[in-house]
């Protein structure tokens, strides 16, 4: 799941209607300084590469293994999928060892007001990586590392000079985590990142289409709230907050109406009736209109 905070700030939502369903969020790129370009390196494989600052950012590659981290200088580290998502902080309860070995994806913050994206590690990655860690490191980053974050470990930052507030480096942070989960939830995919002509076609899926943050939305109508526990109750939600490709998805018709017959069988409700339509409107905007991720070369059959 991505959480991305929200401040107060020109920004452009795309909402129709109340519900409880996703809200996109889009603002300019033209602040962007630093962002990822997706592509495929000489042996085949996606690579996510840092535009190019005056000190050295990490360059992720995706390997059926692993996710490894690089610069210029250091020589490729593997941090293996069925370590993601493990590393400490400090507000863990009961909590894990502070050299618990794992890594992850986090926010990077600066006191200049510039966002990005870093790369945690922690336990025996730590120690893999510590020549990376030193190339990437300069006076003010390891200032800024531990601002905004309860992560035990080391941060290797990918980006680091992101003008934009957070949704410009938000769509980078998200689609890398979402990527991540999937990776390490479904070990049946990564003999995939072997497959260049699969890995060719996502990556420039990847490198053309960024989609939009996803916010939750709220209302407080009783049909509404009805619907979406409804669709809640049936599966019909994303836990990597949007769909993996869209050729894996049902029908409205279908939804709608298995949504109608969970509202007609509740006995809280006998004495309402069931718009359909909004049941549909709903249905179609908050879960079946909303843009897949850009992972259909990896996902699909």
């Amino acid at each position: 799941m991505c959480i991305v905070a929200c401040f107060a700030a020109p920004y452009r939502a795309i909402c129709l209607g109340v519900g409880t369903g996703p809200v996109e969020v889009e603002r300019s790129n033209r602040l962007l300084s630093v962002r990822l370009a997706f592509g495929v390196d000489t042996a085949g494989h996606l690579v996510a590469v840092p535009s190019a600052t005056r000190r050295e950012l990490t360059t992720l590659g995706f390997l059926p293994d692993g996710l490894t981290v690089s610069t210029p200088s250091c020589a490729p580290v593997t941090l293996g999928w069925d370590s993601y998502g493990q590393v400490a902080t400090g507000l863990e309860y009961p909590p894990l060892p502070a050299r618990h070995d794992g890594w992850g994806l986090a926010e990077w913050f600066s006191y200049r007001g510039l966002y990005g994206v870093r790369i945690q590690v922690s336990g025996r990655f730590e120690d893999a990586t510590s020549g990376i860690y030193s190339a990437t490191s300069s006076l003010w980053r390891r200032l800024n590392a531990g601002l905004g974050s309860d992560y035990l470990g080391r941060p290797l930052p990918v980006v680091t000079k992101n003008q934009t507030r957070f949704d410009d480096v938000g769509k980078e942070r998200c689609l890398l985590e979402a990527l991540c989960e999937v990776l390490h939830d479904m070990p049946e995919l990564r003999q995939r990142l072997d497959d260049s002509h699969r890995v060719r076609r996502l990556a420039g899926d990847i490198d053309a289409r960024r989609p939009k943050i996803l916010f939750g939305r709220f209302d407080i109508s009783g049909d509404a709230v009805d619907i979406h526990v409804a669709l809640v109750r049936l599966g019909y939600t994303y836990p990597y907050t949007r769909p993996l490709t869209a050729s894996l998805l049902p029908t409205v018709a279908e939804v709608t109406d298995q949504v109608v017959a969970v509202l007609a069988g509740n006995p809280y409700r006998s004495a309402r009736t069931v718009d359909r339509e909004q049941v549909e409107r709903i249905v179609r905007r908050d879960f079946i209109d909303v843009e897949p991720w850009p992972f259909g070369a990896l996902v699909d059959a």
